[in-house]
């Protein structure tokens, strides 16, 4: 007889179809998978792919209301863009399989992607692309690296043992400069695109939708309060897996590849210290680099990424 742990999740993925079924302890003989009826089950899964499937066309919708002024939307990201924005003595960290190009940013696009970068596993709505990521503080990195939060009661020494804990990874220190960089630590240089986006109005076929689904009435964003609290949502990566579309993040960070910027500045949501995403694929025909700032192994080839050989660190 096999018991199911608390918000275990039942995952079914496909290409095109993913939907879950969650079982919880507090429905009592639920937790027992045993005793789930097969009609309660169908009725499980019908309600899960419904829900994916109307959040599929909610984000669907606003695609196609976006791609009518893509140009005005890149515009808006590169004229609030810094032209030049230099860091010295940051830190990389990285998946030790990477530990001969630890500048690589390969490993970005595995799975869903990073927070502004999109990676193979999602729909192909929006071409992937890769990321190179790094942080001011090596503690930082090395959160970001693990995904870990040290700001919800936790003890931050507990935080950081856990982060060490499991799975090898490197760690370097890294200088550079990078031309059009959006320093998103300022959420205002994002006013010009929020003045394009906001005010979308939502067809009455999803409001009708969410309303027989039980779901609170859809809403566009239409503050920077909320679309920075859109971008930085903690739990972006769960969304996307369970829905198959990018995170807002991700759509931010989409579009200002697109535009040519070659990387974005923003605050760590794990303890708030500054970080990087940088588009290695911008960096041509740009005095762009990013470089290990320390000795390095003779057996390590590619030490300085620029404009001459950014192809081969993706």
């Amino acid at each position: 007889m096999g018991f199911v742990k608390k918000n275990t999740k039942l995952k079914v993925n496909k290409k095109k179809e993913r939907f879950s079924v969650y079982l919880d302890q507090e429905e009592g003989p639920a937790a027992l998978l045993e005793t789930l009826e097969e009609k309660s089950i169908k009725e499980r899964k019908k309600r899960s792919e419904e829900l994916v499937q109307y959040h599929w066309d909610y984000y669907s919708y606003f695609v196609s209301q976006r791609n009518k002024i893509i140009p005005l939307l890149k515009e808006a990201l590169i004229k609030n863009s810094e032209n030049t924005f230099a860091f010295d003595n940051w830190n990389r960290c990285f998946t030790f399989k990477y530990a001969m190009n630890p500048l690589s940013a390969r490993g970005s696009i595995n799975s869903i992607g990073g927070r502004f970068n999109i990676g193979m596993d999602l729909n192909d709505t929006l071409n992937y692309f890769p990321a190179l990521y790094i942080a001011k503080e090596q503690t930082t990195a090395l959160l970001e690296k693990k995904a870990i939060l040290i700001d919800q009661g936790g003890n931050p020494d507990d935080m950081l043992k856990k982060a060490l804990s499991g799975g090898s990874f490197g760690m370097v220190s890294v200088s550079g400069v990078l031309e059009k960089c959006l320093n998103l630590k300022d959420i205002r240089v994002l006013s010009d695109f929020l003045n394009l986006i906001k005010g979308t109005k939502l067809s009455n076929e999803l409001v009708e939708r969410a309303k027989e689904l039980g779901l609170p009435k859809p809403k566009a964003v239409n503050t920077l309060i909320q679309l920075q609290k859109s971008i930085f949502y903690p739990k972006w990566r769960t969304m996307s897996v369970l829905s198959d579309y990018p995170a807002n993040s991700q759509i931010i960070g989409h579009i200002a590849a697109s535009a040519g910027i070659t990387g974005i500045l923003y605050p760590s949501t794990k303890d708030g210290s500054d970080c990087l995403a940088i588009f290695p694929k911008n960096f041509k025909d740009t005095d762009s680099f990013v470089e290990i700032s320390d000795e390095y192994p003779e057996s390590i080839e590619y030490h300085r990424m620029e404009s001459s050989n950014f192809h081969n660190f993706y």
